[in-house]
C-alpha cells in the first residue's frame, strides 16, 4: 500500500493569493492522510473532497479556529 501524507500545510496563509493551491498533488498513492493543520475550518474537506483515492482526515488545532471543539467536530462530520 502506498500512503501519501500531508501535514501542517496551513493553506489559510496562501488562499488569499492562490485560491486553488492545495500544497499537495495527486500521486499513485492508495490513500492520502491529511494529518492536521491543513486549513482553517472545513476548507480542507472542500479542497480534498474529490481526491482520486480515499482520504483519512485528522484535524489539527487550525481546523477548530473560531469554534469550540464540539462545534468544530460537528461541522467537520457534517461536511466530511
Amino acid at each position: 500500500m502506498r500512503i501519501q501524507i500531508a501535514s501542517d500545510l496551513h493553506l489559510e496563509h496562501l488562499e488569499w493569493r492562490f485560491p486553488s493551491f492545495r500544497g499537495v498533488e495527486p500521486t499513485d498513492a492508495d490513500i492520502l492522510v491529511l494529518a492536521g493543520d491543513i486549513a482553517n475550518g472545513i476548507r480542507a474537506l472542500q479542497l480534498f473532497g474529490n481526491w482520486p483515492c480515499p482520504v483519512i482526515y485528522v484535524p489539527g488545532n487550525h481546523e477548530y479556529y473560531g469554534s469550540s471543539l464540539y462545534q468544530g467536530t460537528s461541522r467537520i462530520c457534517r461536511n466530511g
